[in-house]
């Protein structure tokens, strides 16, 4: 008989309510802890770091430990496993079904959980990040902990079936410092898609070879392309003089263009005017070309400009 009492907390006749909210603390057995070196002011130790350096003389050093929280004790203390499961693949000659490897990754702090998956190219699927970090609730209705994963058996997370196979050294040395050593690492069997495809001999690209190549075509990429791509915003800056006036030079290495700027002082008796020579190429030898000719490589570069030389 459906309840007409709203689904809200207090509303529900058969609501069970607990006396005690306060979260019960996770102490796991650490194997390791981070090694904590106290800084030193001026031949003394800076005390102003952390509360742990007040304690008591008759109190033990590790006793703080007794009180620390979880997110504390805890913190970036990450457990890792390698697994995979298998999806199935319809409308393909090639395969019937795929394995993704995945990266479990499973935080002591809160006991949650976060789950990536490793990229390949040409895959045609979505990969990156398959399960944002959360803390998740079983069937049982309790939350996922530590003591649930196991090596050579299959954890489900959200209807996906993952096969542990590998874990990292520290999660082997949790495991033991814990009573629960696990099993041994299994080996990865690669699917009919990888075995095919990614096992293919890939060719070295010779970037020099292939320039060359597209040169000798007719195409390729314009050195003015590269040099721009390179050089960009980088600019020589000198200062000259001309007959007592001050003028700044700039030679922009981009495209090997020069600028000629006057500076203008203060009641100078002269009319500011900015540009003195636009930004250009400039050439050393001035002649009336035929159509189609040009100076193009015959111009003022950067090794010639230097402190002390007339230009």
């Amino acid at each position: 008989m459906a309840s007409n009492f709203p689904l809200l907390p207090g509303f529900a006749p058969t609501q069970e309510f607990k006396e005690h909210y306060k979260k019960e603390p996770t102490k796991y057995p650490l194997p390791r802890q981070a090694t904590y070196e106290e800084p030193v002011v001026n031949n003394t130790p800076f005390l102003s770091t952390s509360h742990d350096h007040f304690n008591p003389k008759n109190v033990p050093r590790d006793s703080s430990k007794l009180y620390q929280p979880d997110w504390v004790y805890l913190d970036r203390h990450v457990l890792r496993f390698y697994g995979y499961f298998k999806e199935s693949v319809v409308e393909s000659n090639h395969e019937n079904s795929r394995n993704r490897k995945v990266k479990v990754l499973f935080y002591l702090e809160d006991n949650s959980v976060s789950i990536n998956e490793e990229k390949f190219e040409n895959s045609g699927i979505p990969q990156g990040k398959f399960l944002k970090r959360e803390k998740y609730v079983q069937e049982n209705g309790k939350f996922l902990t530590a003591y649930d994963f196991r090596l050579g058996q299959a954890i489900t997370l959200y209807g996906r079936s993952i096969y542990l196979y590998n874990c990292d050294d520290y999660t082997r040395e949790f495991y033991e410092k814990a009573g629960q050593p696990q099993g041994p690492s299994e080996p990865y069997e690669n699917d009919q898609w990888t075995s095919t495809v990614t096992n293919k001999w890939i060719p070295k690209k010779d970037a020099q070879m292939k320039e060359y190549l597209e040169k000798k075509l007719g195409g390729g990429k314009v050195n003015s392309e590269k040099q721009f791509l390179e050089n960009d915003r980088k600019v020589l800056k000198f200062f000259a003089r001309f007959e007592g006036a001050p003028f700044i030079v700039h030679y922009f290495l981009a495209d090997d263009t020069i600028e000629v700027r006057e500076v203008s002082l203060p009641n100078s008796g002269k009319d500011p005017f900015p540009v003195t020579f636009r930004r250009q190429k400039l050439a050393k030898n001035f002649a009336l070309n035929q159509p189609g000719q040009t100076y193009a490589e015959n111009f003022l570069r950067a090794e010639e400009l230097a402190v002390g030389r007339p230009l």
